[in-house]
């Protein structure tokens, strides 16, 4: 028998044990183990900047322009900067010495 397992954050399979006490004794369980997160701050910075460069301009161009709007219901946004890729701001998420 195989099993498939869906987790929101990526893991990966250890093994599996025999429970011998607890309420839940004589079943078994899987242990996983969070997977580690990408070392991006251990790129060299060359790299880094040539990925920050493809993520955060707007089409791929420096001088691009980045059209701020004022939203009734969320703000300030700026709609045209994230199209097709709403979660280009993400990066800056990463890591806090990202800024």
């Amino acid at each position: 028998m195989q099993l498939r397992f869906h987790a929101m954050h990526p893991f990966s399979y250890v093994t599996s044990v025999m429970l011998d006490s607890g309420p839940f004794v004589g079943h078994m369980a899987a242990i996983v183990r969070p997977a580690k997160p990408f070392p991006f701050m251990e790129l060299p910075p060359d790299v880094r900047h040539i990925i920050f460069r493809l993520v955060l301009a707007p089409g791929g161009v420096l001088t691009g322009k980045i059209s701020i709007t004022k939203s009734q219901s969320r703000g300030f946004a700026a709609t045209e900067y994230a199209e097709k890729m709403k979660n280009r701001l993400g990066i800056m998420y990463v890591n806090k010495l990202v800024s």
